[in-house]
């Protein structure tokens, strides 16, 4: 085999071997799948994914945008969060004082904990059409002189 022939062969092997991590990248998480389904199935009804006159809770987009901002790119540590929130909502550990104050706190959502982490996981990775555009400080500051003690 010349050569030019072995390049070829070692682009193509490699070519295939990109190709087939991006197909395995374009894959959904089947956790992520069942989240979206749940959120869509029991979350949808109070939090919708865009604003509207009509809300009734904070839309998707904004808590990811909130609890995101507090947890960065630890995602146990966000889905966690989640979970421990829709267990046992408590005003005192909200990172959403705003929404309280709008919409009153939210009741406990009696789910299994696997379906709370899946919901947690979709709301994590979900990449939201409309985002969330108060500023770091703005919420900071929200947070502080909304919290009551």
């Amino acid at each position: 085999m010349n050569t030019f022939a072995k390049l070829a062969s070692v682009a193509a092997t490699l070519l295939i071997l990109n190709c087939t991590a991006l197909a395995q990248d374009a894959t959904p998480d089947p956790i992520i799948e069942i989240g979206k389904t749940k959120f869509e199935q029991i979350c949808i009804a109070c939090h919708q994914y865009e604003r509207s006159g009509t809300m009734l809770a904070p839309p998707a987009f904004a808590i990811q945008t909130h609890y995101k901002d507090a947890y960065g790119s630890d995602e146990t540590a966000f889905r966690q969060a989640i979970v421990n929130w829709a267990k046992a909502p408590d005003a005192s550990k909200t990172l959403m004082p705003g929404a309280i104050a709008r919409f009153k706190i939210m009741p406990p959502l009696p789910l299994p904990d696997e379906d709370l982490d899946a919901i947690a996981a979709y709301l994590y990775s979900a990449a939201f059409t409309e985002a969330c555009n108060m500023q770091q400080g703005q919420r900071s500051s929200m947070r502080q002189s909304q919290v009551k003690p």
